[in-house]
């Protein structure tokens, strides 16, 4: 009895290894995740290159001269690409970080090695629930 329920754990912790490296979780450089830093930055660029897009449809209209329109694109440009500076330099920062570990990571040999762990584990108890049914019918 003892045996078939370490064996039962020893095959849930396996399956747990494993359905945890097929599921995973969601990537923390992740763009299209609705919150944290990138988002924040993906957002800030993407409204300053709406204004640039409005900017030039109020100038086409007339409603501001050209003298302005420069001025105020000249300005949204510079801080559209600091947005786009920023935002390289975070997601490339993240993917770095993300490369020099191992985050999660199992290899199909290391899956394998810990297959056979619990295997011979789940042996060693079955061999060792045996051995004391054995000593309790003699």
């Amino acid at each position: 009895m003892t045996a078939l329920l370490l064996t039962i754990l020893a095959a849930l912790a396996a399956l747990s290894i494993v359905a945890f490296e097929l599921l995973g979780t969601s990537e923390p450089w992740d763009l299209e995740e609705g919150t944290g830093i990138l988002a924040a930055l993906r957002k800030r660029r993407e409204r300053l290159l709406r204004a640039i897009k409005d900017l030039e449809l109020e100038r086409d209209r007339g409603a501001i001269s050209d003298e302005e329109f420069g001025k105020l694109r000249n300005d949204y440009k510079a801080r559209a690409v600091a947005a786009t500076r920023d935002l390289d330099r975070v997601r490339k920062s993240r993917l770095r970080s993300l490369a020099g570990r191992r985050r999660g990571e199992i290899l199909p040999a290391e899956r394998r090695r810990i297959e056979e762990l619990v295997k011979a584990s789940a042996r060693r108890y079955q061999e060792a629930a045996q051995g004391e049914s054995g000593r309790k019918e003699s």
